[in-house]
């Protein structure tokens, strides 16, 4: 809010298609490793009366 205006702004971040698509990999073998958390301990909760 107390920024001033600069002639030169900052040029706009660019990425290659490699970099995204190792993005995007990690971020789902993240979210699959969270589903897989959830799968193993419903399973660990269900033979816990065995």
């Amino acid at each position: 809010m107390y920024i001033t205006p600069s002639e030169n702004p900052i040029p706009t971040f660019r990425s290659d298609n490699y970099t995204k698509l190792g993005l995007a990999l990690c971020t789902l073998g993240i979210i699959g490793l969270g589903i897989a958390s959830i799968v193993y301990q419903s399973i660990d909760k269900l033979s816990f009366g065995l």
